[in-house]
Parts: structure tokens; C-alpha cells; sequence
């Protein structure tokens, strides 16, 4: 759990310094799946674990990182910064000075 939290600190300072003058919405956008996509890989199998694992010190370990990382993930839903770099990239796009997100994602699946 630390670790993860960890890996998405230098993505969540981009996120919070996005810049829609050097960086289309599709950038911020990634930035924000990349940060979900990190947070999920622990928290899922975290929730499994702690619920059906049979060695109670799993559990505990697996509670334990559930609770941490989903306490981060409540922050980071309120974070005032993260919702400010959103209102800029939709802005831009509202102002039509950027292509819509759907002109500019590349498909990664």
C-alpha cells in the first residue's frame, strides 16, 4: 500500500500542476486513469483478502492495506487542486482552443 501511494505522488503533483497551454485534456485524463488503475490493483485484491483469506494475519495485513489506501483515495475525491485541474482542461475544451478527449485517446486496451 505504501508503495503504491508512494508511485502516484509525482503523478498526483502533474495532476494538481496540469497546464491546458502545454498539455491537451487527454494528458490530464491518463494521468487520472493511471492514478485509479494503482489504487484499484490494491484495493480490490485487498478487499478479497480481507474478507475470504483463511490465516487471520492475511486478513489483518489485507484490512490494513485496504484502509490505507482507500482513506488516500477519500482525499484525493475531495482534493480541491485535482477538481481545479479538471475545471481548467474542461475550460479549454469547452472554449474549443482543444480537441475533445474522444478526437485525441488513443485506445490502450
Amino acid at each position: 500500500a505504501a508503495s503504491t501511494l508512494d508511485r502516484i505522488a509525482p503523478i498526483l503533483t502533474t495532476l494538481r500542476a496540469y497546464d491546458p497551454a502545454n498539455n491537451p485534456p487527454a494528458t490530464l485524463l491518463a494521468g487520472f486513469d493511471e492514478v485509479s488503475d494503482a489504487l484499484c490493483a490494491v484495493l480490490d485484491p485487498a478487499e478479497f483478502c480481507r474478507g475470504t483469506h483463511p490465516e487471520p494475519a492475511w486478513a489483518r495485513a489485507a484490512d490494513s492495506a485496504y484502509v490505507k489506501v482507500a482513506g488516500a483515495m477519500a482525499l484525493l475525491n475531495a482534493d480541491r487542486e485535482l477538481y481545479a485541474a479538471l475545471l481548467r482542461a474542461r475550460a479549454l475544451m469547452e472554449d474549443g482552443a482543444a480537441p475533445r478527449d474522444e478526437d485525441t485517446l488513443e485506445e490502450d486496451h
